[in-house]
């Protein structure tokens, strides 16, 4: 079965003890590909008649995009965070009270955000892109 990708959330989480908090940070258009894939190393020996190959380290890319709609006010709060490594996650799906519940999936990492006002065009929605440089794996919250 398929599922939306209606409440979808970007979210902040703050350290309380030893237990991240999420909250929700900004609303999102459109969310990057989360995880990442294996680089791929040559095995190979000279006693081989085909290469070999083992996983190496997973690449998740230096940086992940998120894009949204503009408003000053949400541009501003995204600056904010600039400098600072947070935790952060993507929930996938709400509750009947449509609250972030990640109830179709959950993905955590920590990173440093940027954010850009994307150019404007006749007749679109003005919008704006976070870059979050990673400083950790993104890893699904398998519960």
């Amino acid at each position: 079965m398929a599922i939306n990708t209606s409440m979808t959330f970007l979210m902040k989480g703050t350290l309380s003890g030893s237990t991240v908090v999420y909250e929700k940070f900004l609303d999102i258009t459109s969310s990057p590909d989360l995880g990442g894939n294996s680089n791929k190393l040559d095995a190979t020996t000279l006693s081989d008649k085909a290469h070999k190959y083992i996983n190496g380290i997973e690449d998740n890319g230096d940086a992940i995009e998120f894009k949204h709609n503009y408003t000053w006010a949400d541009y501003k709060k995204a600056y904010a965070e600039k400098g600072t490594d947070n935790y952060w996650a993507v929930y996938m799906g709400a509750d009947s009270n449509d609250e972030p519940d990640g109830h179709d999936g959950i993905f955590e990492f920590k990173g440093d955000m940027e954010v850009t006002k994307d150019a404007n065009e006749v007749d679109q929605v003005s919008t704006m892109t976070t870059r979050i440089t990673l400083s950790t794996d993104v890893e699904p919250k398998i519960v």
